[in-house]
């Protein structure tokens, strides 16, 4: 009986570090696609202020 109790509260423990790791990189992918429609946004500006200033 303990023995089961403790498989069973191990499985717990594994899934829960899982779904934490899966929340973590969901939560990391965000954050790096928000930095990089930053860096598109702040390279285009770039671009648009060379141009404004070649016209």
């Amino acid at each position: 009986m303990f023995k089961e109790r403790y498989s069973n509260f191990l499985e717990g423990l594994v899934y829960g570090l899982l779904l934490l790791i899966l929340i973590i990189i969901e939560i990391y992918q965000e954050r790096i696609n928000l930095d990089m429609s930053l860096r598109d946004k702040i390279h285009a500006e770039q671009q648009l202020k060379a141009l404004y200033d070649e016209a």
